[in-house]
């Protein structure tokens, strides 16, 4: 690696990030210091120290070399927006709603806290040696994520971060997902461009890739494109009070019971919140739930005790859930301990996370709502496209990914009608919509891929009714499965064209490297493992070198990894770690520096330890708290 000269007084060395290097009289100011190995190339382009490090925003690979400026004396800079992240990156746990997605961070913080000099802010400037640089908020690959403006040998440079790379592409979608599919991140990502449209820039320097030099034109198109993108494809198409207006016809009957509907004497749904909960009845009474979560306890023990005594059922014995979100799976101790009901689900990756929720780093798991909420063991594991006989009613299991992976659609056949449970799936949706629920890519891999599976699956499948876990029913069921593939189509076509990288699953995928557990409550002196699950990705034979990164002080066995994957190859690398005893009792975040091939993603993946007091443990199935 060398220094690449962009003009007098300005260069750019890239490690897992590209870092520019501002030079006034042997001293330079820097923005974003990566992997920190500029601190020994600094006079090959006639430095003799670092003034400032301003960092565009708060992700490791921008700043995780910070150690080594330090070491030499350079002051860090960073957007005020993310100086609480910089400061204290475990704070992210205290505010859920503000960093995470449900549970699961959307934020990249430094492994090791970085203490900022100064906290920079949207419209100031920042004055070094002879440079005014022009600050601002530029929001949209993170929250608070700054552009800064130069002028350099009479042109005009912008450093802005990640928010735009070479061709108008994105260096990742996911981070921009800072809500359950309301396009947030990609609203306020969209208003930086024109910001930074606004500003006339002659050069852009991004945090990765090429320079650009033709901009406004790169970012014209990006706009554009994205613009058209959520409103056509991205968002969802229906609204949650449609079905309670009458948009959307009911073909199940109220009952005496508020909250209770009948569709006959074989199926009830209970749900007056939105969560539908599906009671399937056989023929001598017992009680098989699809989903129950997100019902106040209260109201369902009444409300179950009420239905069995006017004979709707006698027994309660088994709980599906759809998929593996705690609103779909909330009550299942409450109805193991009330009734003795065990649950069942899909074998594999479904099960697991329902068991042990604490190993994955994704959305709506049990943990993230509570304390309270135990995990409750899963006692038979069913195969896809296995059927059951369920008291006299068949009933058929079948891996319907979607919104989720695992998600399950559990299909059975009521006075000659083939119904089919999608949980989130699709929402009942008015005519010429597909009713898709959130484009969430942390609640799977490739969120495209699951999608246009699941629409292929149920195309095939051809039920005649679906039911819907927050929505009502789907009375007929072919036109909008029909819309809901041709959807699915449009999806994995156009969610590429972003893609900075190719293949497009290095910008779409979180989890092509995760750390399994992602949690772990251990206490001081004691020896954690943990696995680091690599998956090839880039459709072609790959060498990754893995290097773990943790906590200042603790001890990695082995430092390295060096492996070579045929596509699709998945491999475990097992770590062994040492927790110092007088390590702090606190959260702390370990991660992994990566390099594919001659890209150097830097500390990009990561986990979490929980260092406990002496003597606390906490239950199975970590809290929302830290």
């Amino acid at each position: 690696m060398s220094w690449t000269k962009l003009t007098d007084n300005l260069y750019r060395w890239t490690d897992t990030c590209n870092v520019y290097a501002l030079v006034h009289e042997g001293r330079t100011l820097l923005i974003d210091c990566g992997a920190g190995e500029v601190t020994d190339h600094l006079a090959e382009i006639g430095v003799e120290g670092v003034d400032w490090v301003l960092y565009t925003h708060h992700h490791r690979e921008q700043c995780q070399g910070h150690a080594r400026l330090t070491k030499i004396g350079a002051k860090a800079a960073v957007p005020a927006g993310e100086a609480q992240l910089f400061r204290d990156p475990a704070s992210l746990w205290d505010d859920l709603e503000a960093h995470t997605v449900y549970g699961t961070p959307h934020v990249r913080p430094p492994r090791q806290a970085l203490r900022p000099d100064r906290e920079l802010h949207d419209l100031e400037t920042f004055l070094w040696g002879p440079y005014e640089i022009g600050l601002y908020a530029t929001p949209g690959n993170t929250k608070g994520a700054m552009t800064y403006r130069v002028r350099v040998g009479g042109q005009w440079y912008l450093f802005s971060g990640d928010l735009v790379l070479e061709g108008g592409k994105l260096h990742t979608f996911y981070d921009s997902e800072w809500d359950y599919g309301f396009g947030g991140g990609f609203q306020a990502l969209l208003s930086s461009l024109a910001v930074l449209h606004s500003l006339l820039p002659g050069t852009v320097c991004p945090a990765h890739g090429p320079i650009l030099t033709r901009p406004r034109a790169q970012i014209k198109r990006l706009f554009h494109r994205l613009s058209a993108f959520l409103k056509n494809t991205y968002m969802r198409d229906w609204e949650w009070n449609e079905g309670i207006a009458g948009a959307i016809a009911f073909f199940s009957r109220p009952t005496a019971l508020p909250g209770v509907r009948k569709f006959s004497d074989r199926l009830y749904k209970l749900g007056p919140t939105g969560s539908n909960c599906y009671l399937l009845i056989g023929q001598t009474g017992r009680g098989l739930f699809v989903d129950c979560g997100g019902l106040d306890e209260n109201w369902l023990e009444i409300t179950l005790e009420r239905l069995r005594t006017r004979s709707v059922f006698r027994t309660l014995e088994v709980l599906i859930p759809s998929h593996s979100h705690g609103d779909h799976y909330l009550q299942a101790e409450f109805l193991r301990r009330k009734w003795g009901a065990e649950v069942w689900c899909l074998e594999g990756g479904f099960s697991d996370r329902l068991e042990d929720p604490y190993r994955y780093n994704e959305t709506c798991l049990l943990p993230y709502y509570g304390l309270s909420h135990t995990v409750t063991p899963v006692a038979r594991r069913l195969k896809e496209g296995e059927t059951f006989d369920w008291d006299g009613i068949p009933v058929r299991m079948h891996h319907l990914p979607g919104q989720t992976v695992y998600t399950a659609g559990s299909e059975v056949t009521l006075e000659g009608r083939r119904i089919l449970f999608v949980g989130d799936n699709l929402f009942a949706a008015p005519e010429g919509r597909s009713g898709h629920e959130a484009v969430v890519a942390r609640n799977g891999s490739q969120i495209d891929r699951q999608y246009l599976q699941g629409a292929r699956t149920l195309a095939r499948i051809a039920p005649d009714s679906l039911l819907c876990g927050h929505s009502s029913e789907i009375e007929h069921a072919e036109r909008q499965t029909r819309q809901f593939l041709f959807w699915a189509q449009r999806l994995t076509r156009e969610i590429r064209q972003f893609s900075f990288f190719e293949p497009y699953a290095l910008y779409l995928d979180p989890y092509w490297l995760q750390y399994d557990p992602y949690i772990q409550r251990l206490a001081p002196g004691e020896e954690g493992r943990v696995a680091i699950v690599l998956r090839n990705v880039y459709g072609k034979r790959m060498r990754f070198r893995v290097c773990p990164a943790l906590p200042e002080g603790w001890q990695a066995e082995p430092e390295e990894f060096s492996v070579t994957l045929q596509p699709e190859q998945i491999r475990r690398l097992e770590v062994k770690f040492q927790i110092p005893c007088e390590a702090p009792a606190q959260t702390h975040l370990l991660s992994a520096d990566v390099t594919a091939g001659s890209w150097r993603w830097g500390e990009f993946f990561d986990a979490r330890v929980d260092v406990l007091s002496a003597g606390k443990r906490l239950p199975r199935g970590y809290a929302r708290v830290r």
